[in-house]
């Protein structure tokens, strides 16, 4: 589960590498090993929920929380590298870069302009790296795009030169003139190797090339000539060169007749990759060639030399039991062999044992008997998906030896687990604790949430006792929404303006529209000391009666100004609510106190549908005080006064905070900027803000609904499920919709961002903003 699977790089060994995208803002972008059949994280395995949506044992680091590392099922990352762009990626198996880059992992990250080396070293089932530029530029318009090794090892990368990344808004630096450059890295003059693919020993030969297609061309050609080739890769096969040995292995396993042979060879090799590169190749020719592997496993004593091979064997080895029959034995060898400490084999022993939960299960527990209550044993009940596991789960969490602040990972290991009458009976009894239990016991009750309360009176008690218990919050709203509780409309009300700020607060809105007395509830409100609160509430749904309401409250003279002020921002935070403005001004119904609140309202969002007519009924004030904005290279050049422009883009007219996160100021809404200033140019960023619709960073597209009711809401996509699809509104405020509700959905090219926002700004202002923008930097 990746964001932008496509910088992939697979070495001799067969081990792939892999490095993918985060959100843009997030400082989330990763480099992975990718372990077969594992799940890497970036929404929820079981629901499609969006990393954001809030979950027990959630991570506290937002590059983490992006790609659900505290999950069980998730692969860990190799490495996060923090904000940036990458782009293409591979591995150096030649040696003319010399010792420090041989055999390592290479890539470029367009974002922070580098070419970077990612040395590995093992670590335990897995591995850890660290970073090493090899080719990085002050240029801010340098943008490596991808690398590649020459057959005389050389390191080619290809620079696109621009002046910006993601969106495709593409810049020339030069009007009209297209640039890119090509870089050689490297010790020597270039040279050009002629390898001969004519015989055996020049393909084996060509084999060795650090440069790809070479090898390609010599495996097809190896491959070709069959037992005539076998001498020469029999040669090749003893080389001091592991990757060279793995490189022959990979065809002599080929030959007809002689699979066996060389798989053995493989597995009995001193070099554990070697042996790891023919437990994959065993598994590939099993599955895809139907190579009868029974000598293999028939084999006492090479099957138990490799169940005490080193971890990452024992990894490969878990990872090819899964789906087989008759597993059990074998698994529960290698589970034995957990420490408890290592992510990557615990996770290798999940895949492992996927398709046979509950006998693997079974068998580990008859293995172990009474000690399974340790470190690795709580780590494999906490990552097994057997229905058994629920009721240990229930006793590690009752367990007062265990740390209260490890105790939620385990109580996010019931959403991984199958329904069953065992999970029913391990939730009801922890929805019933108490005392510091309470988080757990409030968690176990929503997992409960299709049990009839009724029916069952330990569920009726532990309902009663959290909703006393949660009075205020917006756990009290989600229990009435799981339960379908009715005749709490105020309470959830009250909960809501509480927790203002939260996305949440909109569903619970939802709660109380559904109310048979909503109006009654909401007038009792707006007469009270919250009216403003209310009202801002209310902008959240774009419902025909809040917007009703909204409307009614706005064009009340008695009301007092700032309760009709909230309403029109409240209303101009939906396209249905701005068509409600548009309509009041052109029927002379719009106050003439709230025009310029319109306006700026209006204009903090684009409303690609609406945009003749604000423009025409709300026109903004002449850009700039009045004076044509110089063009964006003579912009560049005025020198900005930094502290200013952080006072400018803290202020809510700029909106950059109303949007955006600068560190710990703003809303995730769009892109965070806080380490804009590492990723664009100076010139990108006024282009960003002049000219907004022609770069949309990948996955804040703008995407418009259409209820079957004929609501019409604009956002951007947060989250989306299998049953509902979460809109992010600006502000940070968020709509759900159930898949039913939707009768159209469009993804529009323009972004939610509004053009002209500079025209709120003079030249000099727009200059300071974008001096401290740039200033925003990767540490």
């Amino acid at each position: 589960d990746f964001r932008n699977n496509y910088e992939v790089c697979v070495d001799s060994f067969g081990t792939m590498w892999q490095s993918d995208n985060d959100d843009d803002g997030n400082k989330g972008v990763r480099i992975n090993y990718v372990m077969d059949y594992g799940s890497f994280g970036y929404s929820d395995e079981m629901t499609g929920a969006a990393w954001q949506t809030p979950r027990p044992n959630i991570e506290e680091e937002i590059p983490k929380r992006h790609w659900h590392q505290n999950d069980p099922g998730t692969i860990p990352n190799l490495l996060q590298t923090g904000a940036g762009s990458p782009t293409g990626i591979l591995v150096n198996e030649g040696t003319a870069l010399g010792p420090q880059f041989a055999n390592q992992l290479i890539h470029c990250d367009a974002g922070p302009r580098t070419v970077r080396a990612y040395p590995v070293e093992n670590d335990g089932a897995g591995y850890k790296a660290t970073m090493v530029d090899i080719l990085t530029s002050s240029d801010q318009w340098y943008r490596p795009a991808d690398v590649a090794i020459a057959p005389d090892g050389s390191l080619y990368v290809a620079d696109w030169y621009d002046a910006g990344v993601g969106g495709h808004g593409m810049a020339d630096h030069d009007k009209g003139q297209i640039m890119g450059r090509i870089y050689r890295v490297a010790g020597n003059a270039p040279v050009a190797p002629a390898p001969d693919f004519s015989t055996a020993e020049g393909a084996a030969k060509a084999l060795q090339s650090p440069n790809k297609i070479t090898q390609y061309i010599a495996w097809q050609k190896l491959h070709a000539l069959g037992a005539a080739a076998e001498p020469a890769l029999l040669a090749l096969f003893k080389n001091e060169n592991p990757r060279f040995r793995a490189r022959a292995l990979g065809v002599l396993t080929h030959l007809p007749g002689s699979e066996v042979k060389y798989l053995i060879a493989g597995l009995n090799d001193a070099d554990a990759n070697v042996r790891i590169a023919a437990i994959r190749l065993t598994r590939e020719l099993a599955k895809t060639g139907g190579l009868d592997t029974t000598p293999l496993e028939s084999d006492p004593a090479l099957v138990g030399k490799l169940l005490k091979d080193t971890a990452q064997v024992r990894r490969e080895i878990a990872l090819s039991l899964t789906g087989a029959k008759g597993i059990e034995k074998l698994w529960v060898a290698l589970a034995q062999q957990h420490d408890g400490k290592d992510r990557w084999y615990l996770e290798a022993l999940g895949i492992g044992a996927r398709g046979n939960e509950d006998a693997c299960f079974d068998a580990w527990l008859a293995a172990v008997g009474d000690r399974w209550n340790t470190p690795a044993g709580r780590d494999i009940i906490w990552r097994m998906r057997s229905a058994k596991a629920a009721g240990y789960l229930a006793k590690i969490i009752e367990d007062q030896s265990i740390a209260e602040n490890e105790k939620p990972r385990y109580v996010r290991s019931f959403d991984f687990l199958p329904e069953n009458a065992d999970k029913t009976k391990a939730l009801v009894q922890l929805a019933g604790l108490g005392g510091n239990m309470n988080s757990i016991a409030a968690e176990a009750l929503t997992r409960l949430k299709n049990t009839d309360p009724s029916a069952s009176p330990d569920v009726k008690a532990a309902l009663d006792k959290q909703l006393a218990a949660s009075a205020g919050t917006l756990r009290f709203a989600e229990i009435v929404r799981d339960f379908g509780l009715k005749g709490q409309g105020a309470a959830v009300l009250d909960a809501a303006l509480k927790n203002l700020q939260s996305p949440q607060a909109g569903d619970a809105l939802k709660l109380v529209l559904a109310e048979p007395n909503a109006g009654e509830i909401l007038d009792a409100a707006l007469a009270g000391p919250q009216a403003e609160a209310v009202v801002t509430l209310l902008g959240t749904s774009s419902a025909p009666r809040t917007i009703n309401v909204l409307a009614k409250i706005a064009t009340t003279p008695t009301n007092l100004l700032a309760r009709r002020t909230a309403a029109v921002q409240a209303l101009a935070r939906s396209q249905t609510g701005a068509q409600t403005i548009i309509q009041l001004a052109k029927n002379n119904e719009l106050p003439a106190d709230l025009k310029s609140i319109a306006t700026a309202a209006l204009n903090l969002v684009q409303y690609p549908a609406l945009k003749a007519d604000i423009a025409a009924l709300f026109p903004t004030a002449a850009a700039l005080g009045g004076q044509p904005l110089a063009p964006i290279t003579e912009l560049v050049k005025i020198k900005g006064d930094l502290a200013h422009g952080k006072v400018l883009a803290e202020r809510a007219e700029s909106s950059c905070v109303t949007c955006h996160r600068i560190g710990d100021k703003g809303v995730d809404f769009a892109p965070a900027l806080s380490e804009i200033g590492s990723k664009l140019p100076k010139e990108a960023i006024f282009d960003a803000i002049i000219n907004p619709n022609a770069s949309i960073s990948m996955g804040f597209e703008t995407t418009q609904l259409e209820t079957k009711d004929g609501t019409v809401a604009i956002g951007i996509v947060r989250s989306e499920t299998n049953d509902e699809l979460v809109l992010a509104l600006p502000g940070g405020a968020s709509n759900s919709f159930t898949r039913k509700q939707i009768a159209k959905r469009e993804k529009l090219t323009t972004s939610m961002m509004p053009s002209g926002l500079n025209q709120a700004l003079t030249q000099q202002d727009l200059v300071d903003l974008v001096e401290y923008l740039a200033s925003l930097k990767k540490p």
